[in-house]
């Protein structure tokens, strides 16, 4: 059980930033407030301190603010739409079938061109999200 509380935690402190606006721990549902639309997460798959797997939807115009995966590097995947991500002073857009790996504790910014659907993986999984029970 603790390991949810410091989800919850952790959630909280990521949330003054990213604007929270719901958030159902059974569900492994999350949405976030970001400029240009509402950016919504469903948890897939969460082993504790392995594997996090997530699908994301981010509306056209919408701006994922810089934030860093303190202790996990991420792998994202577009299976929808166009995306660009910002990391260092590098600009990359990505398309339909297309990854790029962010290392732990990078600041970096997702932006979405299209209506875009995003498979997010962080290894180990990270806890900056809610832990789906």
């Amino acid at each position: 059980m603790n390991d949810l509380k410091d989800n919850l935690d952790r959630l909280d402190e990521i949330s003054k930033t990213m604007n929270l606006i719901s958030k159902d721990i059974s569900d492994g549902y999350v949405k976030f407030e970001c400029e240009g639309g509402d950016c919504e997460t469903w948890h897939i798959f969460n082993d504790t301190n392995q594997i996090s797997i997530l699908k994301a939807h981010l509306p056209k115009g919408c701006k994922f603010p810089v934030h860093p995966h303190l202790d996990s590097n991420e792998i994202i995947v577009i299976y929808r739409g166009q995306i660009s991500v910002k990391i260092d002073d590098e600009v990359h857009i990505l398309s339909v079938g297309e990854s790029y790996f962010i290392p732990k504790n990078k600041l970096h910014e997702h932006y979405a061109i299209e209506d875009s659907w995003v498979i997010g993986i962080t290894i180990p999984s990270d806890i900056s999200y809610p832990i789906k029970y």
